[in-house]
């Protein structure tokens, strides 16, 4: 069987940071590891790992840069 992975870009697209979304539209999850302000909700560790995948660009820099 293959591994089945699951890519996603590494930030949300919210402009109010993921604990805050958490907090006010699912306030009984709680999460595994700590977030950064805009960090994922969704784990590609296992695409990092196997594919060396890691996103070059983001909207956020290129919104801000």
């Amino acid at each position: 069987m293959r591994p089945r992975l699951t890519v996603a870009a590494p930030d949300t697209s919210a402009t109010v940071p993921t604990a805050e979304l958490l907090a006010r539209f699912h306030p009984t999850t709680r999460g595994r590891s700590p977030l950064g302000p805009f960090d994922s909700l969704v784990d590609s560790s296992a695409a990092r790992r196997l594919l060396g995948f890691e996103p070059r660009y983001g909207w956020r820099d290129a919104v801000v840069g």
